[in-house]
């Protein structure tokens, strides 16, 4: 038979200790594996937001310009927000008011889109060698850099001023 050895009753000192220190590198990469985790997910977020901006942003952009070169109007930029659309002697209007962009069209119908992700949203139409662009430019801040995404309004047909 087996006789119990009297001296060891228990976990030693060492083995204590290094259980120990596994338990603690263990809960480090744990925690610091859930901060990155929670990083990510708001870059994720944030990521997400501005492309459901931009995808507002074009598509109320792109029916304004193209409902208005389709009535034969004559574009001009009053300011970095607001674009004027002339035709039959009547004004039409795509600006930015404080976060809200809104555009009105030629048959009397109003678009709206509210724009929480940017700083700044600036219009610009350009013409180069008989080809004009309509450019649109927004800016924004992510971790303290100012980035922007910009898209053009193609094929632009309308006259410019």
């Amino acid at each position: 038979m087996f006789k119990k050895d009297a001296r060891k009753k228990g976990a030693t000192l060492m083995e204590l200790t290094v259980v120990l220190a596994v338990l603690s590198i263990i809960t480090t990469m744990v925690v610091t594996f859930s901060i990155f985790l929670g990083e990510r997910t708001k870059a994720t977020v944030k990521s997400n937001d501005l492309m459901q901006e931009v995808v507002s942003i074009k598509a109320v952009v792109e029916k304004w310009v193209n409902d208005l070169s389709e009535n034969d109007a004559i574009f001009s930029i009053e300011n970095s927000t607001t674009i004027v659309a002339e035709t039959d002697g009547s004004k039409y209007y795509l600006t930015l008011n404080g976060n809200l962009l809104s555009a009105n069209l030629f048959n009397n119908e109003n678009l709206f889109c509210t724009i929480n992700a940017f700083d700044t949203l600036a219009f610009n139409i350009q013409k180069n060698t008989g080809q004009t662009l309509f450019i649109c430019r927004a800016f924004y801040s992510s971790e303290n850099l100012v980035q922007y995404f910009s898209f053009t309004v193609n094929p632009f047909v309308g006259d410019v001023v």
